[in-house]
């Protein structure tokens, strides 16, 4: 997303952050601020770096920064800004500060439509609420490279069918769980591929869910790594549980979209939150939290390839719609013009 504000705004864009790998940051304006910083004491720093360089706006999504900004702005620096809140969660909805912080912003993105419909509840204007969904770089994804070559180059079996899971196995609400479950069911002519979790996660959650030799944590994998996994896969599943309201209308999982673009079947869990992105047209739906029905589901998946390769293309096409750059352009323009 910073680097999508570069390319849209230039040097008027300036990317905060506490520290990060140099390489990940090429083409980005940005500046570090420090790490392990208290939002109350980073607040002050970028209110001073916004006055000494006269920004305008100030765009963010943590919650508690951005009301010490707001306070310290209106008892010391009195800069004319423009507060802009991305919206990721409802948690802090009936906190008083909350309520407080939700008075003084100008513009609220939700990256969900359910977001927008509470914050509504809450009498928040919906003239200043924009749904922004997140996206994902379809550039990386434009490599024509066949399911072979990719399990090839990876090191992966040809001969298996291989469902594959990226992201975070540490949040019980992300379903991976429910995923192992429902690879018992599954003969080693499968092969389910598990991308993501840094090591102790990943030791973790072998002490909660044993071996088996179809179910393979293959830990974190860098961005730059993963089209290519998903193009060695015959199926990406997306097994969110029902059990969160983090899940159920809050999340915007960038593995979805970058599913979508990867032109790989999807079969996802029956949820609002994922509902407003995917339909019938263009990914099998599951129960949530059901392991049986999931297996039924990667079943159909294999036993009616024709369509689930038109299932795949229509969620390539649905894929254009949710770029970074869009994202950026849509962002700008309804700040601009409201």
């Amino acid at each position: 997303m910073a680097r999508a504000w570069t390319n849209l705004l230039g040097k008027d864009f300036m990317l905060g952050i506490g520290a990060a790998e140099k390489d990940s940051l090429r083409g980005i304006n940005f500046i570090t601020m420090g790490e392990n910083i208290r939002s109350y004491k980073l607040a002050w720093k970028y209110l001073l770096y916004a006055k000494k360089n006269r920004f305008t706006h100030i765009y963010c999504r943590e919650e508690k920064m951005l009301l010490f900004m707001l306070i310290y702005n209106q008892l010391f620096f009195r800069i004319p800004l423009t507060f802009c809140y991305e919206l990721h969660h409802l948690m802090y909805m009936d906190a008083w500060w909350h309520k407080r912080l939700l008075k003084r912003i100008e513009y609220v993105i939700s990256i969900t439509r359910a977001m927008k419909d509470a914050l509504i509840k809450y009498k928040y204007p919906n003239s200043r609420i924009l749904v922004a969904p997140d996206a994902a770089d379809i550039s990386l994804f434009g490599k024509t490279v066949s399911k072979n070559e990719a399990r090839a180059k990876l090191g992966l079996p040809l001969n298996k069918k291989i469902i594959i899971y990226t992201g975070a196995i540490n949040e019980p609400w992300k379903g991976v769980g429910t995923l192992y479950e429902s690879s018992k069911s599954f003969d080693d002519a499968h092969l389910f591929l598990i991308l993501g979790g840094k090591p102790h996660y990943v030791d973790n959650f072998r002490l909660l869910y044993p071996n088996r030799p179809n179910f393979l944590l293959l830990g974190h994998k860098s961005h730059a790594e993963i089209p290519l996994y998903l193009k060695s896969a015959d199926v990406a599943v997306l097994p969110n549980s029902n059990k969160s309201e983090v899940s159920r209308i809050s999340t915007s999982p960038m593995k979805l979209f970058e599913y979508m673009a990867s032109g790989v079947p999807i079969v996802a869990s029956d949820l609002p939150s994922i509902r407003e992105i995917l339909n019938e047209k263009n990914a099998i739906f599951v129960e949530p939290d059901n392991s049986k029905d999931l297996v039924f589901g990667i079943t159909r998946a294999f036993e009616h390839p024709e369509t689930l390769e038109g299932l795949a293309k229509q969620a390539r096409l649905d894929a254009e719609k949710y770029t970074w750059d869009k994202r950026a352009t849509d962002i700008a323009k309804f700040i601009q013009s409201s």
